[in-house]
C-alpha cells in the first residue's frame, strides 16, 4: 500500500473506533459491538505500525529513531506538490 492508501485505511479505522465507542457509551453490554471495537482497534494499531514503519511517525510519540529526531524528516504538509497527493 502507498502512503495515501495507508492514510485512508487509518482514517477508516479511526472513524469505526469513534462510532463504535459512541454506540458503546449507550449500549455498554452489547458484546457484538465490543468485539467489533476490539477487532477494529487491532486493525488500527496494525495499520498505524505499518504506516510508521513505511512512511514515518504520525505523532511525536511514534518517533523510533535513536540516531536523529526523524519527526521532521520528509516534506511538511505545505511542501507537497500536487502530484504527491
Amino acid at each position: 500500500m502507498d502512503k495515501n492508501e495507508l492514510q485512508m485505511q487509518l482514517l477508516s479505522y479511526k472513524f469505526c473506533l469513534q462510532e463504535l465507542g459512541l454506540y458503546l457509551d449507550s449500549h455498554p453490554h452489547d458484546q457484538a459491538a465490543l468485539t467489533q471495537f476490539q477487532q477494529c482497534k487491532e486493525n488500527y494499531n496494525s495499520c498505524k505500525a505499518q504506516y510508521v514503519r513505511e512512511v514515518g511517525p504520525l505523532v511525536r510519540e511514534d518517533v523510533t529513531s535513536t540516531e536523529h529526531w526523524n519527526w521532521i524528516d520528509g516534506p511538511w504538509p505545505w511542501e507537497y506538490k500536487e502530484d504527491d497527493k
